[in-house]
């Protein structure tokens, strides 16, 4: 697996760069006698061990946040298998960008609203095949435990992956208690609310939540 979290880092270093670089050069422009600048973020870090049905899971965990955006980057073990979690949430759920990888193949899925409150989207591409758009029905994606379109059209979230065989339920009633995680959740602790109106503002999650072998939903659950 080639895009690992040094690619994300290195993406915002690069950008950090050039937006300091055009900075300056907007300075000297006008004549500006300084420039100053000051970069402002929120991060925490997250390890968890614990013994799930299909053996020991091991999870490091990194979360970045500026304002309304926040980014996940998730390793685990579990055996001897490596596997890797990203999430890119933009504007508090506007829009929201996910990968799912192990040591060959990934998947890569984002997901946004439509014009119609009661349908999303979602794009969907595995390695680097062409990417398959879908309309979803946000109170009615699972149908025979799996994830379908508005017209009871099965979406393939796996591709060529092998994702291990834990649930998130799992993960919470593995570490849902812990006060580790309750410290990188801020505080906050993992709780479900299945209103309707919780469900159509939450969909992203609950969608992800509904993926095997996936960690990244102990951060992001759904409500």
């Amino acid at each position: 697996m080639t895009f690992q979290r040094r690619d994300f880092l290195k993406i915002g270093s690069a950008g950090l760069a050039a937006g300091l670089v055009n900075s300056g050069l907007s300075a000297a422009q006008t004549a500006a006698p300084a420039v100053k600048g000051a970069l402002e973020s929120a991060t925490g870090s997250l390890h968890l061990e614990g013994r799930l049905k299909s053996g020991l899971l091991q999870i490091e965990m990194q979360d970045f946040s500026q304002g309304l955006d926040t980014m996940v980057i998730g390793n685990g073990r579990c055996n001897s298998r490596k596997f890797y979690n990203a999430m890119f949430n933009h504007n508090r759920d506007h829009t929201v960008f996910v990968i799912l990888a192990d040591e060959n193949h990934s998947t890569t899925l984002v997901l946004s609203n439509s014009d119609v409150s009661e349908i999303g989207r979602l794009t969907v591409w595995h390695d680097s095949g062409a990417p398959q758009n879908f309309r979803i029905k946000k109170l009615a994606f699972m149908e025979n435990d799996a994830i379908v379109d508005e017209k009871g059209t099965r979406i393939d979230l796996v591709g060529k992956r092998k994702p291990l065989d834990f649930t998130s339920r799992e993960l919470e009633e593995v570490f849902g208690n812990d006060p580790a995680l309750l410290k990188f959740r801020h505080g906050v602790p993992i709780v479900h609310n299945n209103s309707p109106e919780m469900q159509l503002s939450s969909w992203f999650c609950a969608l992800i939540s509904a993926t095997l072998g996936q960690i990244i939903s102990i951060k992001w659950e759904a409500s």
